[in-house]
C-alpha cells in the first residue's frame, strides 16, 4: 500500500535500521562490535549512532554510514535498502511502493522506478543502421552489470578448467565470450570519451589477446 510522501526519509531509514539490527543480531554481535568493525574500515560510526538508529531515535543515515555499516556487517548495501526475504515491498520513492525485488533492480539500474524494464533508448533500426548504442543512463547501467559479470567470470579461471576439463575448446570459447563483452563495453565508453574501468592484470591479458576490433554486445 502506498503511503503519504511526508515522512518518507524516516520510513526509508527505518527499513535500513531494521536490517542493521537483523544482521547484527544474526551475527551475534553487539553494537560496539559493529562500531569497532566500522572504525577498522577507516570510517567511524559510533556505538551510540548505531543504537539510536536501531531504536528509531535517528531518522537519517548518511551514504558513508550506509556503505561502511553494510561492509562491517558483511552485507551488500542494497540488502539494507531493499531487504529481499524480509519484506514484501519497499517505498523506494516518496509514496511509491514496489515489490522488493523490482525495487532492488531499480536501484541497480535494471528497471524503472515503477517496475517496468527500461524503455529502448532509440529505435532498434537506429542501432542496427549506425552500429552505435546511445549511452543513456539505463544503457550504462546494463553495460556496467555486463562488464562486471564478465570480469568476475574471467577472474576465476579454475571454474572454466573444472567445468570443461574434458573440453578445453569449450572453455576457451567461454573465456573469449566474456573477453569480447568487456571489449564491447570498453569500446563504447571510449567512443563517448568516458572513463574505462581498470581491469585485473589477468583479465586485461585475456581482453588484449582478442583480435583487434572483435566485440560482442552484452
Amino acid at each position: 500500500m502506498n503511503q503519504e510522501p511526508e515522512g518518507w526519509e524516516a520510513r526509508l531509514t527505518a527499513v535500513v535500521a531494521d536490517q542493521v539490527r537483523y544482521w547484527r543480531t544474526r551475527r551475534g554481535w553487539s553494537a560496539q562490535d559493529v562500531a569497532d568493525r566500522c572504525e577498522a574500515l577507516g570510517y567511524r560510526v559510533p556505538r551510540s549512532t548505531l543504537t539510536n538508529l536501531e531504536n528509531k531515535r535517528r531518522g537519517t543515515i548518511t551514504l558513508a554510514e550506509l556503505l561502511t555499516v553494510a561492509e562491517a556487517l558483511g552485507v551488500p548495501p542494497i540488502l539494507l535498502i531493499c531487504p529481499f526475504g524480509q519484506v514484501e515491498e519497499v517505498e523506494l520513492l516518496p509514496g511509491q511502493n514496489a515489490p522488493v525485488d523490482l525495487a532492488a533492480m531499480w536501484v541497480s539500474g535494471r528497471f524503472e522506478a515503477d517496475g517496468r524494464p527500461p524503455a529502448q533508448p532509440e529505435p532498434a533500426g537506429y542501432v542496427a543502421s549506425t552500429g552505435v548504442i546511445p549511452l543513456t543512463p539505463r544503457v550504462l547501467g546494463t553495460m556496467m552489470h555486463a562488464h562486471a559479470a564478465a570480469v568476475v567470470e574471467l577472474s576465476n579461471p579454475a571454474k572454466w578448467s573444472g567445468m570443461y576439463a574434458d573440453n578445453p575448446e569449450a572453455a576457451a570459447q567461454q573465456i573469449s565470450q566474456h573477453a569480447r563483452t568487456i571489449r564491447f563495453v570498453e569500446d563504447a565508453l571510449r567512443r563517448e570519451g568516458m572513463v574505462v574501468p581498470l581491469l585485473p592484470e589477468d583479465v586485461a591479458r585475456d581482453v588484449a589477446a582478442l583480435p583487434g576490433g572483435e566485440t560482442d554486445a552484452p
